[in-house]
């Protein structure tokens, strides 16, 4: 069993895995972590970084959010300026679990085809 988004299952929140004239748009995926209902600040730290070394590379920066209630974030992480915002939501998600975490991550790996994914130490 895959962790599936609102909807359809797959990453919502945008388009999804773009293609340009044949090739993969040059993107990087930011894994945007919350805790405790609120985005945990590293994360958004690295959303700006990514967001000006992207800019700089002519690439393109997707914000990843996995929660429970992951439409609740996506103003505090927009206001940081990814290109897009995907959202991957479900009940699972109220207390962190390795397991439904790393699914939904390699899940929005797939459907995004990201040259880099970035994510925060804490």
């Amino acid at each position: 069993k895959g962790v599936r988004g609102p909807g359809d299952g797959k990453a919502a929140g945008g388009q999804t895995g773009q293609r340009s004239e044949g090739r993969s748009l040059s993107r990087v995926l930011v894994f945007v972590a919350t805790d405790g209902g609120r985005i945990r600040r590293a994360s958004l730290e690295v959303l700006s970084q990514a967001r000006i070394q992207a800019a700089a590379a002519g690439m393109t920066v997707d914000a990843l959010i996995v929660s429970d209630n992951a439409a609740a974030h996506t103003a505090g992480v927009a206001a940081f300026g990814p290109d897009r915002i995907l959202t991957i939501e479900h009940a699972v998600f109220a207390e962190h679990r390795n397991q439904p975490l790393l699914a939904a991550l390699t899940a929005a790996v797939r459907e995004t085809s990201p040259r880099a994914v970035l994510m925060a130490s804490t």
